[in-house]
């Protein structure tokens, strides 16, 4: 998702990459989940959800726990040098 990203300001460009479409089926399921917990615009049925493979739904289920739980707020993205 980087080429949709910009980490310095800290947004994310959701309208292009629904637009480009260019993830496999179950990725595009993980995007449109990000872009529901970043902005809300986009919509996964949890019927998506579990089709997922086991790796993908535990990470899905990730995401959402530490948005539930706004565990976000400390995250801090390093810079480059420290990475």
């Amino acid at each position: 998702m980087l080429p949709y990203m910009d980490l310095a300001d800290g947004k994310i460009s959701t309208a292009t990459i629904i637009d480009d479409n260019t993830f496999e089926k179950q990725d595009f399921i993980l995007v449109k989940l990000v872009i529901h917990l970043y902005n809300n615009k986009e919509w996964v049925l949890p019927t998506e959800l579990i089709t997922l493979p086991e790796p993908d739904y535990q990470l899905a289920m990730q995401a959402i726990t530490l948005c539930r739980d706004q565990q976000f707020d400390e995250v801090v993205i390093p810079a480059d040098q420290e990475t």
